[in-house]
């Protein structure tokens, strides 16, 4: 093979090229960008998270909520409910200090089966 032109100049290029050369004669099989050997990926990542529920009106609401998270170690940072127009489905929604997707995923699957809620909660990670 044959490569001609100017390239990346005469001597970057020249040494990239004799380096490749010089690792392959030696049977070298690493790659000039080496990544570590193991490498585990996870989907459990940490972050501060949106959380929405549609919930029923009524007493104790928010004392399940705060039970519910910190038996998931999940820190709310902040609570906002809209004024009540429709007390059988209202929007309840909340921010989490940063904590693991898994956390604020156990807290969720905790509040679903409890008589107030109105749908499944919904969550997203804040960039």
């Amino acid at each position: 093979t044959l490569l001609v032109g100017e390239g990346a100049g005469s001597l970057p290029t020249g040494t990239s090229i004799v380096s490749d050369l010089v690792r392959m004669a030696k049977a070298d099989q690493s790659s000039a960008f080496a990544q570590p050997k193991e490498q585990r990926f996870t989907a459990d990542f940490e972050s501060k998270f949106y959380v929405r529920f549609y919930i029923e009106d009524g007493v104790g609401v928010v004392e399940a909520v705060g039970k519910a998270a910190s038996k998931n170690d999940v820190s709310i940072d902040s609570v906002w409910q809209l004024p009540i127009e429709d007390k059988s489905k209202l929007p309840f929604v909340l921010v989490t200090d940063k904590c693991k997707q898994t956390q604020v995923e156990a807290m969720c699957k905790d509040l679903e089966s409890l008589s107030f809620m109105r749908d499944e909660p919904f969550y997203l990670p804040l960039i």
